[in-house]
């Protein structure tokens, strides 16, 4: 059945194509669910979830519990060739600090898809780090809700995307506690004709005084076909709350291009170095070698099957 996903927060124009994304998808796809926690005589520590499809259309459901004050690291992998849903449910206690490290690779023709619900209690701390990678569609949905005072959230996503994929992202962080914070920084690369939607949406509710928010996406275009649709969009129903949104989007200049000439580096080794980039970046961003080497590895396997190349 055709079935409509990633609805933004607040609609737009019809005719941008950024309303939500048509797909199809199986009707009485099999449900499981993983429930994740740590350990009753530990407050911190470091939590894996590898999640596969287990037929033509598939759906899991993963659930981490916490504890207030604890300090959890969780490392999520979806892959497969199959086309798969996964539901992400986070309630973070008061003061607790979760980390997720997220790697999407999607085989080819393989639609994934992943929902995420973060619901944040007072002085809670939930960052996202997200390597988006693959030779399949990724539909991710993120809705964050910033309840208790002093809550804060933070996303970090790098994307490489090929051929003719598509990679659709909506995010929305909802400012209700007071003084509360976001963060939203998303960069990637298109080759060939991939096809790439971002919309990010801060929404200050009414007594979220003292909140701040910011979002930027860059963009890099290397293919003719290339086409990028990005939403930054900020919601306000509070005075007392500052954000600010912006996106970047653009080919390699000339100058750039002449300063990697100037150093003996051809355009489509600077075109291979700036595809790469995006994930690197959020690789190290990671601080957890475990997870870097998978996102680095996985990185070098999707350019070695192209020769190298970054075109599809």
């Amino acid at each position: 059945m055709n079935i409509t996903v990633n609805r933004p927060a607040s609609r737009t124009w019809n005719f941008l194509g950024v309303n939500g994304a048509k797909i199809e998808w199986g009707e009485g796809a099999e449900l499981s669910e993983t429930r994740l926690s740590l350990p009753a005589d530990k407050s911190a520590g470091r939590l894996s979830a590898i999640s596969e499809p287990e037929g033509e259309y598939s759906e899991k459901r993963i659930v981490l519990d916490t504890r207030p004050g604890e300090n959890i690291t969780l490392v999520e992998t979806v892959r497969g060739d199959e086309n798969f849903l996964t539901r992400l449910e986070i309630n973070a206690e008061s003061d607790t600090r979760v980390r997720v490290l997220q790697l999407f690779m999607p085989g080819s023709g393989a639609v994934l898809r992943h929902e995420s619900e973060l619901s944040l209690g007072s002085g809670a701390d939930v960052s996202f780090i997200t390597a988006t990678l693959g030779d399949g569609d990724i539909y991710a949905d993120t809705h964050c809700e910033l309840m208790g005072d002093g809550s804060s959230f933070s996303s970090d996503i790098g994307y490489l995307c090929r051929g003719e994929n598509r990679i659709n992202i909506n995010l929305t962080v909802e400012h209700t506690g007071k003084n509360t914070e976001c963060r939203i920084d998303a960069s990637g690369a298109l080759t060939d004709s991939a096809k790439k939607n971002f919309c990010g949406t801060i929404d200050f509710k009414k007594g979220c005084s003292g909140s701040h928010g910011a979002e930027n996406e860059t963009v890099l275009l290397l293919g003719e076909g290339a086409e990028n649709k990005t939403l930054p969009v900020i919601l306000c129903a509070e005075e007392n709350v500052e954000g600010t949104h912006g996106a970047t989007v653009g080919e390699l200049d000339e100058p750039t291009l002449f300063y990697f000439e100037s150093r003996g580096i051809s355009r489509d080794e600077a075109e291979r170095m700036m595809a790469r980039a995006a994930i690197v970046r959020v690789a190290s961003l990671s601080r957890d070698e475990e997870y870097a080497d998978a996102v680095l590895s996985a990185l070098d396997t999707l350019l070695a099957e192209n020769g190298g190349g970054v075109d599809a």
